[in-house]
């Protein structure tokens, strides 16, 4: 999946705010990928508290984004972009899938976008791949050797719906090349932790 990119990864007790920071400094990493639960406002850590919301999504500044967390492509991923992200992949509803022998129909279809970026794609490119894929796989469950699988009818809709709530945002010509050092972030102002608080109450109760 890398590429031969190197990745640093944050998995399981390291997949703290604290830690990323700490990565992102040292570094100067010009993309971030997030493989794990979110929402419409947050990715989620591995204590189940926000890994990046409101406030932190400043440390995103001047990077590429890529995610697979469900909903974050509603809110956070327009958010990411406002703070100086210079590229979203994401997600507006829940990534719906099927563990079992289709499940490589979904991950190849998500890491496909990242693929084609790590090859020297651009985001435009990377997400006509992401989709095309989607489409080629729906085509395998719904017209080829897939069709006999007992969930096909299933695994095909969610294939679908993961493609149509496919979100991409920012610079579609950007290159993982031209990605310059990025910037320090600035420090977070009164009005955005008061807006961040905000965003931690809605997300609470699911609003």
């Amino acid at each position: 999946m890398n590429q031969g990119i190197p990745l640093k990864d944050l998995s399981k007790g390291d997949a703290l705010t604290s830690k990323l920071k700490v990565v992102l400094d040292e570094e100067n990493s010009v993309a971030v990928l997030f493989y794990d639960h979110g929402s419409r406002r947050r990715f989620v850590a591995q204590n189940l508290g926000a890994l990046i919301d409101y406030v932190s999504a400043k440390l995103l500044k001047g990077r590429l984004v890529y995610s697979m967390c469900c909903l974050s492509g509603a809110d956070l991923g327009r958010r990411i972009l406002n703070v100086g992200a210079l590229a979203f992949f994401g997600y507006d509803e829940p990534f719906g899938f099927f563990i079992g022998p289709s499940e490589p129909a979904f991950r190849m279809s998500a890491n496909e976008g990242w693929n084609r970026l790590a090859l020297g794609d651009s985001v435009r490119k990377a997400r006509e791949s992401m989709v095309q894929t989607f489409n080629n796989w729906f085509d395998f469950y719904t017209e080829g050797p897939g069709v006999d699988d007992p969930n096909a009818p299933l695994i095909s809709s969610w294939l679908i719906h993961d493609r149509d709530c496919l979100v991409v945002l920012g610079d579609m010509d950007l290159t993982l090349e031209e990605i310059p050092t990025p910037p320090e972030p600035e420090p977070p102002t009164t009005w955005e932790r008061f807006i961040g608080f905000i965003w931690s109450i809605l997300d609470a109760f699911g609003l």
